[in-house]
């Protein structure tokens, strides 16, 4: 039995047998989350940095309409929140990770 001196016990193991197949998927889910975050913020958020800057520079100098920097601004808060949702995502099963290993030390 676990007490307050002592909340570990090492001779336990953190997940039975039967709990880790939703170990390993909710493992998979992160995981996978943690690419996509990555690709996001290495590729896709740079390039629609890139595009607003373009469109502003096309506008300034009067070859390209006024529309196309608000699509560009447009496209680039759609991935910036595409990006917030999949980072609180990654908490989320990452709490719910950590909450299973610590149901399973602390019943």
């Amino acid at each position: 039995m676990h007490t307050r001196n002592n909340p570990l016990d090492y001779n336990q193991p953190v997940l039975t047998i039967a709990e880790l197949p939703e170990y390993i998927r909710r493992a998979e889910k992160l995981m996978s989350a943690a690419e996509r975050l990555e690709e996001i913020e290495r590729q896709v958020l740079v390039i629609d940095a890139l595009a607003v800057e373009s469109a502003l520079a096309g506008f300034r100098s009067g070859q390209t309409p006024f529309i196309a920097v608000l699509e560009a601004h447009r496209v680039l808060y759609e991935d910036q929140r595409q990006h917030a949702e999949l980072l609180f995502h990654i908490l989320w099963h990452s709490a719910l990770l950590d909450a299973l290993g610590m149901e399973r030390q602390t019943s």
